[in-house]
């Protein structure tokens, strides 16, 4: 990862280190697309599920990518929609994985995701803390703690906004992250 004078992207390069499935990953790369590439300083719950279900999508069906036992994000996609519909029309892909997800609320797939990326910002705090708070307590310190510690984003209640410093250091580097993140 680039240095910067302004932030420690260390904390990024930890969040990779323990995964048991897709989600950060579909997560990161739904961030630098519709984040950084698109200048969005917020991105609600909503749209990260079907921007993770997009970056699944191709993989997972053209390609037949399996994510792994305990990632459902291609299951989810087959059973809420027809793959055939998908192969035939790939125009319609996003509006059928909005759909699917407009109709689950917050999604599973953003249940614990936005929370656990930013784990490694708040290691010391959430150490030896039962799982059951963790996600609670990442999110409460996302936001009192914002300014101070300099985290990705701040998880809100509707989405996620981006803390303006990484804008800019994602802006700037965007194809170096990028190159980083398909290499994990």
């Amino acid at each position: 990862m680039p240095g910067s004078d302004h932030l420690d992207p260390a904390p990024l390069a930890q969040t990779f280190r323990a995964v048991s499935t897709s989600y950060k990953h579909l997560l990161f790369r739904v961030l630098l697309r519709d984040g950084i590439k698109r200048g969005r300083q917020q991105i609600d719950f909503a749209n990260l599920a079907v921007g993770m279900m997009e970056e699944a999508w191709w993989p997972g069906f053209h390609h037949r990518l399996h994510f792994g036992v305990q990632d459902d994000v291609v299951a989810r996609i087959s059973a809420a929609v027809d793959q055939e519909v998908l192969r035939r029309n790939p125009e319609k892909v996003r509006r059928a994985f909005a759909s699917v997800v407009a109709s689950s609320g917050r999604d599973s797939l953003v249940r614990y995701v936005p929370q656990r990326f930013l784990r490694p910002w708040f290691a010391l705090e959430t150490r030896g803390l039962p799982d059951q708070q963790v996600d609670r307590t990442i999110e409460d310190l996302s936001r009192s703690r914002f300014s101070a510690v300099q985290p990705v984003y701040r998880v809100l209640d509707t989405g996620i906004e981006f803390h303006p410093t990484w804008i800019d250091y994602l802006e700037r580097n965007l194809v170096i992250v990028q190159g980083w993140s398909d290499a994990l």
